[in-house]
Order: structure tokens, then sequence, then C-alpha cells
């Protein structure tokens, strides 16, 4: 049994357990652990000798440090939150002890939303597949130059990452991709459609793609997304997406550069 107190690093056997029972709060965290070890660092609270909450620090991104912060508030793992530049996703009890450690540090409210499968999916549209290598040169121009997906689609390989799109013609116009694919739960991220085609579904057309190829193998789509954002809350609730929990994401720039 592990020793009260906070530690560094997670139990694995507990993780995967609790992943099964609530993916879309820990499915990152187990997809991480397993698949970029070497740039995922966990720290954990135990109480009782059971893990009660816990750090997913990814050190994956080229310009900062990506925190999920899961279970319960304590103070004990604030001082493990890593400084700016960075983006942590707490609990909402959790967002004063964020806010007291980065002082100025942005937050939004953000929901975990996860698919109801006897919702039935739209027929297929916008010619929407599957994108392979061949189509790794399109990525770059799909987004604004300002999107911070721009650089994420950019550096994306669709031979090796699962990303899908949504084409007029030979042009390719909306995008999403499935950042985790665990056997139980899929993680959609990513969805993005250009300016001019936007209000047409096109977002909706590529995340229900994505839908149904987790369902075809047995996991529970899931995603997250800002509460504020309400044209892509409405997308997903039409296609029988619900929340299951409530987060605020925060993000603080490198407060060394004026």
């Amino acid at each position: 049994m592990a020793a009260d107190g906070v530690r560094p690093g997670i139990d694995a056997l507990w993780l995967e357990r609790t992943a099964r029972e609530s993916p879309v709060e820990h499915a990152y965290a187990l997809w991480d652990l397993v698949q970029a070890p070497d740039r995922t660092r966990f720290v954990s609270v135990v109480r009782g000798g059971v893990p009660r909450a816990y750090l997913l620090l990814w050190h994956g991104h080229p310009s900062s440090v990506i925190a999920h912060w899961v279970g319960e508030a304590d103070p004990l793992l604030v001082p493990a939150l890593p400084p700016p530049p960075c983006v942590i996703l707490a609990p909402e009890d959790a967002a004063p002890l964020v806010r007291a450690r980065i002082p100025g540090i942005v937050g939004s409210p953000t929901l975990l939303m996860s698919r109801k499968r006897a919702v039935p999916l739209p027929a297929p549209t916008f010619g929407v597949r599957r994108l392979t290598g061949r189509d790794r040169g399109l990525l770059p121009s799909v987004t604004d130059v300002d999107s911070p997906m721009r650089a994420g689609y950019a550096r994306m390989d669709p031979a090796v990452e699962p990303v899908w799109g949504a084409f007029e013609g030979e042009r390719l116009v909306g995008v999403a991709h499935a950042s985790v694919t665990l056997p139980f739960a899929w993680v959609i991220a990513g969805v993005y459609t250009r300016p001019e085609s936007r209000g047409r579904g096109i977002a909706q057309a590529v995340t229900a793609a994505i839908c149904r190829q987790a369902e075809a193998v047995g996991a529970v789509p899931t995603l997250f997304v800002r509460e504020e954002n309400l044209p892509a809350r409405h997308a997903y609730e039409k296609l029988g997406f619900a929340t299951v929990g409530r987060k605020v994401w925060f993000e603080a720039p490198d407060l060394r550069v004026a």
C-alpha cells in the first residue's frame, strides 16, 4: 500500500481501473503513461493508501507544459504546478489554488462531454474520410495563421496519427483528430473548420466520422469544449454528446516576454 502524502508517479493499476469507470476524466493520463512515458510526469496525492488527486504534466508541447489536474483540490499539488508558459486544466474547486499560484492566469470554464450511443449519427457528408500520409501537405493550410491548432496540425503525420478531413472538391475545409484511442475510450480534439465554410455542419461531419470509428471498435467518444463556445456545444449535443463534468482551462504565456 502506498504511503500517504504527495509523491512522484502514479499507481498504474489504479489508473487503468479508474479510467474505465470515468474515461473522459482519466483517458489522457492512461494514454500518455503508456504511449509517451518519456514526455510525461505525474505527481500524486495519496490518502488512506488510495490516490485522491494527481497532476499529469505533459512535456511534449514545443512551447509550454500542459498540466491536467484530476481529482480533489488538494493544496499539496500546488507546488508541482508548472510555471508559465503553461496550460492547466483543473477542477472548478481547484481554480482558486491555480490563480493564487500564478497571478494573472486566464481561465475559461470547460465542459467534459461523452456521447450517448443511443443517439443515431448522421449520414456521412462533405466527403469526410480518414486522411493518409499522402494528405500530410494539406494540413498546414487548413487553420488560421493565428490559430493555436495550426502548429499542431502542421507537425502531424496522418499516416501515424488518426486525422479525419472534410472536403469540397479537392480542398480540405475541416479537420478533427483522435488524440487518444484507448480500447474503451477515444478523445476527439482539434475540431476545426475554415472560417468561410462555417455554419454548414462540417465540424459535425468530421466529429461524427470519428464517433462512428470509435464505436465500431467498442470505444466511447469523448471530448472537451469551452463552455462559451455555443456553436460547438450545440453541434456536439446534436451528435448525442452530454456534459459529464466541468473544469477550468487556464492559459499563462511566458511572463518574461513583454
